[in-house]
């Protein structure tokens, strides 16, 4: 009542409290049948520790190091090949090469006044390479994400033998700290990037002069904060 939750993210706090409920509930049943088959107090106590050892720790331990036996964690080395190694590859290969996967990516290169100005094509070239690197970490990123997604998978698919793991994740997916909160937010940093390597590539094959209005353009389309 004191933080205003409820004029902000009145939803969210109510699924909260929903899955808040629902947990209460969970516990409350075990405990339930347990009291209902307990012989003493002592028994009782010891067979709800018992459960929750069992139910909070033991059986999260044993998914996770069974998640991690089937789907090993990526030393994430491909990132670090393409931006070590294949990356200066890209800088050695042949101009003709190079040129074929900037039009590619941009078929607008061709037709642009640097393309048609045989002085300014070979820098054009040269001011534009991040393009391409981009592309290449972007193609390196890709096998790490999909082992994540994996991961993703089987943790889902262990909901039934983990339930605390069910309620951790939908608590984490409202609070919008759960992985694919933070996968949406690289994508769109990822986005924003594409965006910005693309104004640079095609007002530098354009010839773009840049004074104060190009600047103020640019502000207001990359949506660059204060």
């Amino acid at each position: 009542m004191l933080t205003g939750v409820f004029s902000t993210s009145s939803g969210a706090f109510g699924q909260i409290l929903l899955y808040s409920l629902c947990y209460l509930l969970f516990w409350s049943v075990i405990y339930y049948l347990i009291l209902q088959g307990g012989e003493s107090i002592l028994s009782n106590t010891l067979k709800m520790v018992g459960a929750w050892v069992v139910l909070a720790f033991i059986l999260p331990a044993v998914v996770l190091q069974w998640i991690s036996m089937e789907k090993p964690a990526n030393l994430m080395t491909e990132l670090i090949d393409a931006k070590r190694d294949k990356q200066q590859e890209l800088f050695d290969l042949p101009d003709s090469i190079v040129r074929a996967k900037m039009i590619t990516l941009f078929p607008e290169i061709p037709e642009s006044p640097a393309a048609q100005d045989s002085t300014k094509i070979d820098g054009a070239y040269s001011d534009t390479y991040s393009a391409l690197v981009n592309e290449l970490m972007k193609e390196s990123i890709a096998p790490i994400e999909a082992d994540n997604e994996t991961k993703n998978g089987l943790v889902r698919n262990s909901y039934w033998v983990s339930p605390i793991t069910f309620f951790q994740n939908r608590f984490n997916a409202i609070a919008q700290t759960h992985y694919d909160d933070y996968q949406h937010y690289r994508n769109e940093i990822q986005l924003m990037i594409d965006k910005q390597i693309r104004h640079m590539v095609l007002d530098t094959w354009n010839d773009t002069e840049v004074d104060k209005q190009k600047y103020l353009d640019y502000h207001t389309s990359l949506k660059i904060d204060e």
